[in-house]
């Protein structure tokens, strides 16, 4: 998910609430938040409370954006060099 912190508890509201974030058997979600995470204390404090809304912790990443900027492009890279995906 790569969009403004301010959007977060309101597009893991509506995943929550379409299901996507729901795991089935052995089917595993997690969202991935990074850097970041809130303005401060007061703001990371409520946005944890809104993500766990719709998820359990063990569903939620956060990372410094220089940590994930690997992975982020090795998905897209996994992403775009497979055509059935």
């Amino acid at each position: 998910m790569a969009t403004s912190p301010s959007l977060f508890p309101g597009v893991t509201g509506l995943l929550g609430e379409a299901g996507l974030l729901r795991e089935i058997e052995n089917d595993w979600r997690c969202v991935v938040v990074k850097k970041p995470f809130g303005r401060d204390l007061e703001s990371a404090v409520v946005l944890n409370h809104e993500l766990h809304h719709n998820m359990d912790e063990r569903q939620i990443y956060r990372i410094n954006h220089y940590l994930g900027k690997e992975t982020v492009q090795n998905i897209m890279v996994f992403r775009f060099a497979n055509g059935f995906i």
